[in-house]
């Protein structure tokens, strides 16, 4: 029996609420039932609030459509849903209960078993007793690739298993060999409470590069944006600046003489460095000086954005030498006090002595050869380092910023000062007023700027989409914010200590690492997992040997060792090679590298075996094999039956049933279809008796079949 409840309390805006309750659809329900009914009526909302109890929302299974519609009444703002769903087996020994507060977005499921208490089920626990299945059968054909899915992730459950099991077998040997003294249990726990320490410290790592990795990721989104705001805005002004150019040429004639243009051009490109050092500066300036230089990064902004008024002015902005100047002086200051820390000259040791490492003993270095003296391997004595580098990376990276800021203020002066020498004369060459007759040729020579301009802008306009889209995956919408808003948040980022070795980076370099931030958290996962399951089989070891029992294994001692080998075997394959298979077929790609042919064999019976029975046209056929790059059927008789030409309502009553087929799974099954108005009695009888035969089983819990139709029926199928 199901018993159901619900409210859905909408806001429709102008202090307007609607309430919809479950008033077309009974709230008592046979566990086998098929219900049909008109849009609107309830069948949907019934299907979701019953996935929804049953953790439907956290499933890996279920499609992103269906779960998006899940994911809305639950945490949509503008709706409130609280509902109340109880599912009895037939024999009424066993119950669950899933329950939804108004205003909480938490859903509370419990079990009761034999009439005893209810106990609640965590989404974990759930799933590996009960399999959900709800599903919109379109494109059916198609998702039969989706089966891979589930091939995949069995492979790497029985992966991790014969890990287990291999790693199991090395302790039980261990053991064999070495025996059970003090000496023997004392090391297996001070092993243990490394392995701990070990795992602890990743799991920090892990916190702290995702903390680090999102913090940059921001900071590269919000300032690159910002940048190609400026790029884009100063196009548009040099693009307008030589149409005016243009229209007076053509007015007034040549006004400079060809010496004039190309001097002009020249101080156009030393502007152009200086304001890219200038942007660098700032960042660094701001991230290295103390709070009392606040006053002179006013000035020094002020230059900066009067930077491109150099050639009208035919002078560089007031205060830019003596600004250099004070920067570097203070700069210098501060770099000499800080060459006299001891934790500077370390971080520099450790940091020289690991490349010593990584460049001359590349060959040694993962290996288990011991330091003398140390009781230390030379791989966990590069680690250390490693560790202790990013633990000085914050040291290393201020006197990094501070040495190139000290390197860039120097160009800078250089370029101010080649701008000053170069001004007097444009001034005079302006001065003069050369006339020339060649002003077509001078309009050419600005229309090919125009257009430079204009590519540049299309660029830069590019670059924009990229940084939107990206500020957004990080739910920050940079569009709706103002300049001073997202430099108030780029300076929020540039004073974190975490950023400020990446603050010298440049935009590829930051995009990069942001990417290997990515690969650092997958192989650092991997890293927790492992010790996980060694931690996990250590106290198991420890258990055992101070029980102190006699080993019962000791007469199997090669027979263990021939399962160890053949473990081995197994696990490189599930983990690799039949890893990498399945992936091919996942992707519906043209697979251009060969696939096992054994391997796809047996991966074709089996999507064959959840198959089964079939109709197709006017006939019932068992599927013998499915070839997902072939695109067809194998019956048991030898006939072919393309995907393409089965009927629409008969591959949907081959992809239910395949749902069904789970032999090897003996969980409970719920099982909820919706819109199936595609299949005809004769595609709907298959999907019945799986049904009735999984329910006499005791494995079907609930299966609900939903259908479009005039009016509403609920036809019981038990």
């Amino acid at each position: 029996m199901i018993t159901y409840d619900y409210t859905l309390e909408r806001d429709l805006g102008n202090n307007k609420k609607q309430t919809f309750v479950p008033d077309k659809i009974p709230r008592e329900l046979p566990n086998l039932v098929y219900i049909e009914g008109p849009n609107s009526s309830g069948k949907s909302t019934l299907l979701n609030i019953i996935a929804l109890s049953m953790y439907g929302n956290k499933s890996k299974k279920i499609n992103d459509i269906l779960k998006k519609k899940m994911n809305s009444l639950l945490d949509s703002e503008y709706q409130d849903l609280a509902f109340i769903v109880k599912i009895e087996n037939k024999d009424m020994s066993l119950k669950i209960v899933s329950r939804k507060e108004k205003g909480s977005k938490e859903i509370n499921v419990c079990e009761s078993v034999n009439g005893e208490g209810e106990k609640p089920l965590s989404p974990e626990k759930f799933e590996d007793k009960y399999n959900l299945i709800y599903d919109i059968p379109n494109n059916p054909t198609e998702r039969l690739r989706e089966l891979t899915r589930e091939i995949k992730e069995e492979q790497l459950r029985y992966g991790a298993k014969v890990a287990n099991l291999r790693t199991h077998i090395h302790g039980i040997l261990k053991e064999i060999e070495e025996g059970r003294d003090p000496k023997r249990l004392e090391s297996l726990k001070d092993t243990l409470r490394l392995l701990e320490k070990g795992k602890n410290e990743l799991e920090k790592n892990r916190d702290k590069i995702q903390s680090t990795q999102e913090a940059l990721a921001t900071y590269t989104y919000c300032k690159y944006f910002l940048y190609y705001c400026d790029q884009c805005r100063h196009s548009d002004k040099q693009i307008e600046n030589l149409k005016e150019r243009s229209k007076d040429i053509v007015k007034v004639g040549q006004k400079n003489t060809s010496d004039y243009k190309r001097l002009e051009r020249d101080i156009e490109n030393f502007i152009k460095e200086i304001d890219e050092h200038f942007r660098t500066i700032t960042t660094l300036l701001n991230n290295v000086l103390p709070e009392t230089e606040k006053s002179h990064l006013i000035i020094w902004n002020r230059i900066h954005e009067r930077l491109y008024d150099t050639i009208k002015d035919y002078e560089l902005p007031d205060k830019f030498e003596n600004e250099t100047v004070h920067f570097s002086k203070i700069l210098n200051e501060i770099k000499m006090s800080e060459e006299k820390d001891e934790s500077l000259k370390e971080a520099k040791f450790i940091s020289e002595l690991l490349d010593f490492l990584n460049e001359s003993l590349n060959e040694y270095k993962n290996s288990r050869v011991m330091l003398p003296g140390a009781e230390i391997s030379l791989t966990d004595f590069v680690k250390a380092l490693e560790l202790k580098k990013k633990q000085n990376q914050e040291v290393i990276g201020r006197a990094n910023n501070i040495l190139l800021t000290i390197k860039l203020l120097e160009r800078l002066d250089f370029l101010r000062k080649e701008v000053e020498k170069k001004l007097p004369k444009l001034k005079k060459l302006e001065d003069t007023k050369a006339d020339y007759s060649d002003n077509n040729l001078e309009v050419e020579e600005i229309n090919k700027l125009i257009d430079k301009y204009k590519t540049n802008l299309v660029e830069n306009e590019n670059k924009l989409d990229f940084y939107v889209k990206e500020s957004l995956t990080k739910n920050i919408d940079i569009t709706s914010m103002s300049d001073e808003e997202i430099r108030a948040k780029i300076y929020g980022f540039e004073i974190n200590k975490d950023l400020s070795s990446y603050l010298n980076y440049k935009e590829k370099e930051l995009l990069n690492k942001i990417d290997q931030f990515d690969v650092e958290l997958r192989e650092t996962n991997v890293e927790i997992v492992n010790k996980t399951l060694y931690i996990e089989n250590y106290r198991k070891d420890i258990e055992r040997l101070e029980a102190k029992e006699p080993h019962k294994y000791q007469e199997y001692v090669d027979l263990l060792n021939e399962i160890y080998l053949k473990a081995g075997l197994i696990h490189q394959k599930l983990h690799n090679k039949y890893d990498k298979d399945i992936n091919k077929l996942m992707s519906g790609d043209p697979i251009k590298d060969p696939i096992d042919e054994r391997y796809l064999f047996e991966i074709s019976k089996y999507l064959a075996k959840r198959v089964g029975t079939f109709r197709h046209i006017d006939k019932q056929y068992k599927a013998s094999n499915v070839d997902l790059i072939s695109r067809r059927i194998i019956t048991i008789e030898g006939q072919i039956i393309r995907f393409d030409d089965m009927g629409t309502g008969q591959s949907q009553s081959a992809y239910l049933k395949s749902l069904l087929n789970t032999q090897d799974d003996k969980r409970k099954i719920i099982a909820l279809f919706d819109e199936i108005a595609t299949l005809d009695s004769y595609s709907l009888d298959p999907i019945y008796n799986r049904f009735k035969e999984l329910y006499d089983e005791g494995r079907l819990l609930v299966g609900i079949l939903v259908q479009k139709a005039d009016s509403v029926s609920v036809i019981p199928k038990i």
